[in-house]
């Protein structure tokens, strides 16, 4: 059997309203996943992601307790 392994998945892209409104939203959806017990951060691997209208939200979590989470399960 094949162990789950916790990485750093998407969880979100969030494109709508301005930069600043983007990071509430973003800063909102880490502090309901660490209520969850889930480390999250918001994603920028390179620099034009910045600045691209895009705020990506990556959690630290497995496959299935991705699924989980947006099941509404956990």
């Amino acid at each position: 059997m094949i162990k789950p392994v916790r990485r750093w998945r998407i969880w979100r892209c969030i494109q709508e309203g301005s930069e600043n409104h983007r990071r509430v939203e973003a800063n909102e959806e880490i502090a309901w996943l660490n209520l969850k017990g889930f480390k999250a951060r918001i994603w920028a691997p390179r620099p034009e992601h910045q600045t691209s209208g895009h705020t990506h939200v990556i959690v630290l979590c497995t496959l299935n307790e991705k699924v989980d989470l947006g099941l509404g399960r956990i």
